[in-house]
């Protein structure tokens, strides 16, 4: 069989004792053509990924669309919100079940996007660390994060005193539960058998109608606000367990957790939000 010129010329370069050059150019090309394949398969995931926001599947879509809802409360780009809760793992149609169910705790369809937004937000807050770390900061990153504080800080940090102000209340033990793996739901099932988490709850709305309403000190106007932040926060447990709640007063555990909501809540005033709730992120993380 003949052998082609091109073809001698290679058996002649390996022949004449140039295999090592050979490897050695290999070598040196190896990496770049690994890194460039690598970037090429980054850059096709991402395009793959937003082309499955677009048109995703009709059991998909539903609970895209609530995902856009929630990023459109927050006033931030929705492929790019719905990125970062992808990166962090978030079940879209889980969440929307859940926003769903809260309906009838919540009737007011805007409270309860405003509530689901500063539960999300923590979640996607993560998920752009991942996309940081994988992408670099890119500027839609970067705006995402400044939208989501932005967000954060007027309906929680600047909230106003005086009457709604047992929604700021809710609002800063909501921002807490994405970090202890709980929603209101499972919180409230842990309440039952969780004298400190129960008197923190306690606390801490004790405090904020201490704050938000000094011109009322009388006994009932606590107990009526106490009571609707437990209700607000808890849904149809929230009743049971204010009532659980008074009558855990002379126990200790209940009143250390007491103390420490009540404390946190006063910190967080003093220092104009700058000082974040965490009582329930830590006890829950010591109790597992």
């Amino acid at each position: 069989m003949e052998v082609r010129s091109a073809d001698k010329a290679v058996v002649g370069y390996i022949a004449n004792g140039s295999q090592s050059k050979l490897d050695t150019a290999l070598a040196l090309l190896g990496p770049i053509v690994s890194t460039f394949l690598k970037e090429i398969k980054g850059r096709y995931m991402v395009i793959k990924f937003f082309a499955s926001l677009i048109s995703g599947s009709s059991d998909f879509r539903p609970s895209l669309e609530w995902v856009d809802r929630i990023a459109d409360e927050i006033g931030a780009d929705r492929k790019v919100f719905a990125s970062a809760l992808t990166e962090a793992g978030v079940n879209y149609a889980m969440w929307m079940k859940k926003f769903e169910e809260a309906a009838d705790d919540q009737p007011d369809e805007r409270d309860r996007l405003r509530s689901f937004a500063l539960m999300l937000i923590p979640k996607a807050e993560q998920g752009l660390l991942q996309m940081a770390s994988r992408f670099g900061v890119q500027p839609q990153i970067a705006e995402l994060a400044s939208k989501m504080e932005a967000y954060s800080s007027r309906n929680v940090s600047n909230q106003g005193a005086g009457e709604g102000s047992e929604g700021t209340v809710m609002n800063l033990i909501f921002q807490q539960l994405p970090l202890c793996g709980l929603d209101p739901l499972s919180l409230a099932q842990k309440l039952y058998t969780d004298d400190f988490a129960l008197g923190y709850v306690f606390g801490m709305s004790d405090m904020g109608h201490y704050q938000f309403n000094r011109n009322s000190s009388a006994q009932p106007d606590a107990i009526a606000y106490i009571g609707t932040v437990f209700r607000e926060t808890l849904g149809s447990h929230g009743q049971e367990l204010f009532v659980e709640a008074v009558s855990k007063q002379s126990t200790d555990i209940f009143a250390e957790g007491r103390e420490q909501g009540a404390s946190e809540l006063g910190s967080w005033l003093e220092s104009q939000g700058q000082v974040v709730p965490l009582g329930l992120v830590n006890h829950f993380g010591d109790s597992t």
